[in-house]
């Protein structure tokens, strides 16, 4: 497993590397990337108000090439997206980001991630590159 750490900002994103079960693909996706949003989640998964969030993004490519570099979009409540540059992810290899925010009471509790925005991988499927998640807020 590889481990890297990208700076953006305020926030800094651990990126680790790691290989997705290995499965035969199909004719189609010997030929092709697919990248997709994996998983999206948060540690709390219910956090309170002012409470610091870990927002756990896993990316990967489930297709049976290498992907190209692409660049991932991360929109967190009313916050400006933060844009990273991903140099590429091989066939059948997943990665994962982590990072917090702070939720409070009154702000759209959302985040959406956005794989290869710029079109810049023809994948096997466009279809798959988006997922949004609502955080639900607790009172603690």
């Amino acid at each position: 497993m590889k481990t890297y750490l990208v700076v953006c900002g305020v926030f800094t994103f651990m990126l680790l590397a790691s290989t997705v079960g290995a499965q035969t693909p199909s004719e189609e996706e010997v030929t092709l990337p697919d990248l997709r949003v994996g998983a999206l989640s948060t540690s709390p998964r219910q956090p309170c108000s002012g409470e610091t969030t870990q927002i756990i993004v896993r990316l990967s490519n489930s297709g049976g090439s290498a992907s190209g570099a692409f660049e991932v979009v991360i929109k967190i409540a009313n916050e400006r997206p933060i844009v990273v540059p991903i140099p590429g992810l091989p066939a059948k290899v997943s990665t994962t980001a982590v990072l917090e925010h702070t939720f409070v009471v009154g702000e759209n509790p959302r985040v959406v991630v956005t794989v290869d925005t710029q079109g810049q991988v023809k994948e096997h499927d466009e279809e798959n590159n988006k997922v949004a998640l609502e955080v639900e807020l607790t009172d603690c």
